[in-house]
């Protein structure tokens, strides 16, 4: 069984795709491997008003290349206030505004715009681990995205719908 759980969780490290994880823990919302010319990332408050739903969008662009990636991560405690047009992060009894939503242009050019608020952050680093194959043990890089508050809570989630 142990040998089992240690070729899946291998196998859960070496895979192209994102790793999400839950608010409550302090790792990133987005874990992928990283390429040796990876450079530059675009991170995005995103919504659909229509299904009352947000999530982070972040693109990974390879200038060599002259391509990019974008990965949707759904993060367990973000949602969109369609009432009051807002990103919203909750953890527990607390809440953060993350973004507002607002409408620009005008006519078929009409559409709408995610402006951070400045309550929450998203930064990424680069991370080394080490990952063994079974075959070989060596050192990777991976990026990661995470969601940090960096304000004091705006209400919590009682006070804040009373």
């Amino acid at each position: 069984m142990t040998r089992l759980f240690r070729v899946v969780a291998t196998a859960a490290l070496l895979l192209p795709g994102a790793v999400l994880a839950s608010p409550s823990s302090a790792g990133p919302v987005l874990s992928l491997p990283a390429g040796p010319t990876e450079n530059t990332l675009v991170k995005v408050f995103a919504v659909d008003s229509a299904l009352q739903r947000s999530w982070l969008e972040v693109s990974v662009i390879d200038a060599v290349k002259e391509s990019f990636d974008t990965h949707r991560v759904r993060v367990d405690g973000l949602s969109y206030d369609a009432e009051a047009r807002q990103v919203v992060y909750e953890i527990g009894n607390r809440r953060w505004i993350c973004a507002d939503v607002v409408d620009r242009g005008w006519g078929v050019f009409r559409h709408q715009q995610v402006r951070p608020t400045g309550q929450c952050s998203l930064h990424s680093e680069y991370v080394e681990r080490v990952i063994d194959n079974g075959f070989t043990v060596e050192p990777r890089q991976y990026l990661e995205v995470h969601l940090q508050p960096v304000t004091e809570p705006v209400a919590s989630t009682e006070e804040g719908r009373s």
